[in-house]
């Protein structure tokens, strides 16, 4: 297309963005374009057979509803339909319904395009002669489904449910409530089945949906003393309606089976699902609107072209497009040491005796094994020995092994029967970068990657054995022998290519944008994308089961945030921010009838009513005080209001958004203000002393002033103080004054040179955190001093590369872009084998596709190209000399920053508005280039 041909074409885009909140600046019409064209030819995910299965879908979604869509073997494309706000009366997000779309003559899948068009919102399928696409509206929640070929066929759309009656959630399928999980036996804890109107009422279309004539919420509020409180939470699942219509130009209800609708042989079919999920006090009034909604959403030639406006517009507005020079060259070359007997969290110790431990930087043969085990356990030949006894460790160099092949052997000797233990381990506990032997029951495990393999052999008590793990890099071969045998043998799925970086980031965001338009926050575990749990962890459950639940983390769901404001994409962080501003009128009753405070704290696992969930709380209430939350992994965690404060204000910062500043961010500030000033004392300098606290998840006792909570403190009552003059009341300008000069001090070292998790703690860690390194990231403390920032990070005592951990930001933050890098290509390897799609990450501590790791990743790249320095923009702050790149993000001040980088030069780079350029500073070791354009 000639340029003033796609200059003309990209003009709709452009108004589009120059009216999106935070998607100002996509006035150079030429680069937009070309990312554009990238995103397509380089992003897309792109399949040449059918998915076949959940596992082997595609997501898509307009904010609020959302659906894995993939094609079968026999030609039926399943859609699994879902709602950002479906929750149940268990307070479990569950899905829609499935629906299952077939055609007469079937789709061919030979051959067979499948192309997932992330700058567009849609899905397209060629099969044969035929082509289907699928999306959803961006402005309506509609989805569409067309079918367009030369043979004329005939199109079926049958609804598949699995809720068709009442039914008990027990055992551990209700900890995917977690509001109620470990219920007792005497708390009966259920969800109603959905309910199809029959053909008679409705015969042009199946319409369903699952009402909640009941909730948990009076029961919660009841068991944690706050009933006659009730007023102040609500209770959003109550009279909760959710379901969908399934019709179409051409379709009607097909006799006999009232779940299905039919459309006549025709070469062209547009089959269309409207949905609607809200609190309906009248049923036929819900019914009503739904109807209404698929009559006026009707012309889908109209909803395909509007919806990849948005999506063009979104991505014309902001992108990355980064070259990293290199990858990780094997799994050995992670950050952890080989471990003798314990994993990453100290856990899974070795009971009994290992006597040695050898690493090889080959994949032994079964004669070399057996020469191993013909030698005895004082041989000295062959390997490295890299422990003589259970709890030692040792680093690999770098490039130990040349391909990634290795072998691992030891002399062990159990001490109990049926053991569960480490033997060795250089893997992250739960995660998939590195390898591990150990027993599990007594026999021998080795897991390499995302690959396991479990023999059949049983270690004795009091028997001395010889055990070894030989990996074959070239083809994913695992050996585990024992005895100089070979006892199992396997080898990893069919290899998947991880994603390329600029294919992750736009697809990730394309999944954020997808789940972040609802009432309710994106689910950290899964967001609207979860299928039903078997290709995880083999579990019977249906598709609404998700680990961890449908509480609120909020360690987990802000990190699905923090990076959208770079993004362009702030007008989603609302599904965030108006969650928590609605709990404040509910956390401030519990202050005062728990501890007579009139302030606002948050649970960090906080339900869809803005409790705790009843097993965090507590059970078994007989002689506790109300007050008491039973949970020790968050029993005096306060950090959660500041943290959200500082985002609300990132906000301010990025949009100028002055009326949400009033209404909703100075409101949540002055209670979470009033929450710490009433609820602890002073000492004798009139300084805050946080006590009883606990410094995030990994310390839990003899914490005074722990570092996250003073960290969060100290910022927000200094940003706040610093905002213009016009907001505030003066008694509200007084009391942030007086609360910032009552904060602690930043904990420290007692020689000052690292940060602290607290002023005081006890040094027992029950989690795998950093919790000194807040003050790096999320806050903005410790880059004020680049020394005791750097040396805090390299002193860590967790370093890891997946899930919810921040070491890349943090990396990031402080001018780290070795570290940064390195964590952005491990991220890159951290895909679900079992699923198709590059962005289903994890489960790594949560569940897939865990939406905590690809956020992290999207915000370390942004933090490596674009920081902040006060008032000032940093541009690569930590970013390697030696990676490629074209980005559009977005700053403070409704700037928009645009630059290309080629071999270790900033090559180009542009501002809006322009008066910013004068705030521009060039990151460590870069120059920005001489002349704006």
């Amino acid at each position: 297309m000639p340029a003033a041909l796609r200059m003309l074409a990209l003009l709709p885009i452009l108004a589009t963005v120059l009216r999106a909140p935070c998607a100002r600046g996509a006035d150079d019409d030429p680069r937009a374009t070309r990312a554009l064209e990238r995103i397509a030819a380089e992003c897309d995910a792109v399949w040449r057979s059918p998915g076949r299965d959940a596992a082997g879908s595609m997501p898509l979604g307009n904010g609020a509803l959302g659906a894995n869509m993939w094609i079968e073997d026999d030609g039926d494309l399943v859609l699994l339909l879902s709602h950002a706000d479906a929750f149940s009366e268990a307070d479990r997000l569950l899905k829609l319904g499935r629906v299952r779309v077939s055609f007469d003559p079937p789709l061919a899948t030979v051959p067979f395009v499948q192309r997932m068009h992330l700058a567009e919102g849609r899905v397209s399928v060629e099969a044969g002669d035929a082509r289907v696409e699928v999306w959803v509206d961006a402005e309506a929640p509609v989805l569409w489904v067309t079918c367009d070929g030369p043979v004329p066929r005939v199109a079926t759309a049958r609804l598949e449910r699995w809720r068709t009656a009442e039914r008990r959630l027990e055992g551990a399928e209700l900890a995917s409530s977690w509001t109620m999980r470990d219920a007792p036996a005497a708390v009966d804890v259920r969800e109603s089945g959905d309910v199809v109107v029959p053909p008679e009422v409705e015969p042009d279309a199946v319409v369903w949906y699952h009402r909640n004539e009941w909730s948990v919420v009076p029961f919660t509020l009841e068991h944690q003393g706050l009933s006659e409180e009730a007023g102040a939470f609500g209770d959003p699942l109550i009279l909760r309606t959710f379901g969908g219509s399934i019709g179409g130009e051409g379709f009607a209800r097909v006799e006999g089976d009232p779940e299905a609708v039919r459309a006549a042989p025709s070469t062209s079919h547009a089959l269309r699902i409207a949905a609607s999920c809200v609190q309906a006090d009248d049923l036929d009034g819900w019914l009503g609107r739904l109807a209404d909604l698929s009559a006026t959403n009707a012309d889908h030639e109209r909803s395909r072209a509007r919806t990849a406006e948005w999506w063009r517009a979104r991505f014309a507005a902001s992108w990355v497009l980064a070259e990293p020079s290199e990858t990780p060259s094997s799994i050995l070359d992670n950050e952890h040491p080989l471990r003798a007997g314990f994993d990453s969290n100290g856990a899974n110790r070795w009971q009994g005796t290992i006597a040695r431990v050898r690493i090889h930087e080959d994949a032994l043969g079964a004669r070399e094994i057996a020469g191993l085990h013909a030698a005895g356990r004082g041989a000295g030949d062959g390997g490295t020995t890299v422990a003589t006894a259970a709890g030692e460790s040792w680093r690999l160099m770098r490039g130990f092994s040349r391909d990634g092949s290795f072998t691992v052997d030891a002399w062990v000797e159990p001490a109990t029967d049926r053991l569960t233990a480490r033997i060795a381990d250089k893997m992250a506990a739960g995660g998939s970068d590195g390898f591990l032997l150990d027993l599990q029951g007594g026999r021998l495990r080795a897991i390499v990657g995302d690959a396991t393999l479990q023999s059949e052999t049983t270690l004795r008590a009091g028997v001395a054995a010889h055990v070894a793990l030989s990996f074959e890099a070239a083809d994913g071969e695992i050996v585990i022998s024992a005895d100089g045998v070979e006892i199992a043998r396997g080898g990893t799925a069919p290899a998947r290519a991880k994603p390329s970086l600029p294919q992750a980031y736009a697809a990730q965001r394309a999944v954020a944008l997808a789940a972040t338009g609802g009432r309710f926050p994106v689910k950290f575990n899964g967001s609207i994308f979860t299928v039903a749990p078997k290709p995880v962890n083999g579990m019977p459950f249906d598709d609404d089961y998700r680990r961890w639940g449908g509480s609120y983390w909020w360690q987990n769901t802000r990190l699905a945030y923090h990076g959208m404001l770079a993004r362009g994409d702030g007008d989603r962080m609302g599904s965030l921010l108006d969650f928590y501003a609605g709990t404040v009128e509910g956390a401030r009753a519990r202050a005062r009838a728990w501890h007579g405070v009139d302030g606002a704290w948050f649970p960090e696992t906080m339900t869809t009513f803005g409790s705790y969930g009843n097993g965090d709380y507590g059970w078994s209430r007989e002689g506790v005080d109300r007050a008491i939350v039973q949970c020790p992994w968050w029993q005096w965690a306060w950090n959660q209001g500041p943290e959200l404060v500082a985002l609300m204000l990132d906000h301010w910062d990025h949009t100028g958004d002055a009326a949400r500043l009033r209404n909703s961010t100075i409101p949540v500030a002055n209670a979470v203000l009033a929450w710490f000033d009433g609820r602890f004392g002073r000492d004798g300098a009139g300084r805050i002393v946080l006590s009883p606290t606990q410094s995030l998840e990994t310390y839990w006792t003899g914490v005074v002033n722990d570092l996250p909570t003073v960290a969060g403190l100290r910022e927000i009552t200094a940003r706040l103080c610093a905002l213009p003059a016009e907001f505030g009341s003066p008694a509200d300008r007084a009391r942030w004054a007086r609360m910032r000069d009552a904060c602690p001090p930043l904990p420290l070292t007692a020689d000052g040179s690292r940060l602290a998790p607290a002023e005081r703690f006890d040094p027992v860690r029950s989690n795998c955190e950093n919790p000194e390194l807040v003050a790096v990231w999320p806050f903005r403390l410790a880059p004020a001093d680049l020394a005791v920032g750097r040396a805090s990070f390299a002193a860590r005592v967790e370093r890891m590369t997946h899930g919810w951990t921040q070491d890349g930001m943090q990396a990031a933050r402080l001018g780290l872009a070795g570290e940064a890098a390195a964590n952005v290509l491990a991220k890159l390897g951290n895909t679900h084998p079992a699923f198709r799609y590059p962005t289903f990450w994890g489960p790594n501590f949560d569940w897939v596709p865990d939406q905590c790791h690809g956020s992290n990743l999207l915000t370390t790249v942004e933090e490596m190209l674009l920081g902040r320095d006060g008032d000032r923009i940093v541009v690569l702050p930590a970013w390697p000399r030696d990676w490629d790149a074209s980005f559009r993000l977005h700053a403070p001040g409704r700037t928009v920053v645009t630059g290309e980088v080629r071999d270790g030069r900033l090559v180009s780079l542009s501002v809006v508005p322009a008066s910013r350029r004068a705030d521009l500073v060039a990151g460590e070791g870069w120059e920005l280039p001489t002349a704006a354009e």
